[in-house]
């Protein structure tokens, strides 16, 4: 499930619940593209990254997807936000590796994965999100942490609570935990 903000044209959260004996190889298709469900003047288009240096980054990874539609589906730019290459590529990478063997080992997790705007950044047409975070509950042991990163080449991440995350985001993204700090 995806929380997109069209005065943005960018993706808020994407929520995911994976089931670790559903996690599978699938081949990554690569093929970027805009989400023709949405207005011309409310997404983003594959001319926007050009020549920005950021890359195109998932917030549902494309790792995580469990038949070809999925796949596809996660290559929508609607899923995707302008990334600096070493948080796509080291941070996030690490993290959601990290997460899919964590769902494998436990058996289910909730994820939300998602971003802030704590200044305003526009490169082309693109708002550029200030703050990354990845939030995880277990639904068997009823334990959650989470993950923040600044979208920049720091090459570091902070692990927080949720309730940090609902206070940065100004979301409640787990409304059904009763106490999110524990």
């Amino acid at each position: 499930c995806i929380m997109y903000n069209t005065s943005l044209r960018s993706p808020i959260y994407a929520s995911q619940h994976l089931i670790g004996k559903k996690l599978k190889h699938i081949d990554r298709s690569n093929n970027f593209r805009p989400d023709r469900r949405l207005n011309k003047n409310e997404r983003t288009e594959l001319k926007d990254y050009i020549k920005t240096g950021f890359d195109r980054g998932h917030l549902a990874p494309a790792g995580d997807m469990t038949s070809e539609i999925s796949m596809k589906e996660s290559f929508l730019l609607s899923n995707i936000i302008p990334q600096t290459k070493i948080n796509n590529r080291f941070i996030h990478k690490k993290i959601e590796m990290a997460v899919r063997k964590m769902a494998i080992e436990r058996g289910e997790l909730y994820v939300v994965t998602g971003v802030i705007f704590d200044r305003e950044i526009k490169v082309n047409n693109l708002n550029v999100p200030t703050k990354i975070y990845k939030a995880i509950v277990d639904p068997k042991e009823k334990l959650g942490c989470a993950y923040i990163s600044n979208n920049d080449d720091s090459n570091t991440y902070e692990v927080v609570t949720i309730d940090t995350i609902n206070k940065v985001s100004k979301l409640d993204i787990f409304p059904k935990l009763k106490n999110k700090s524990e």
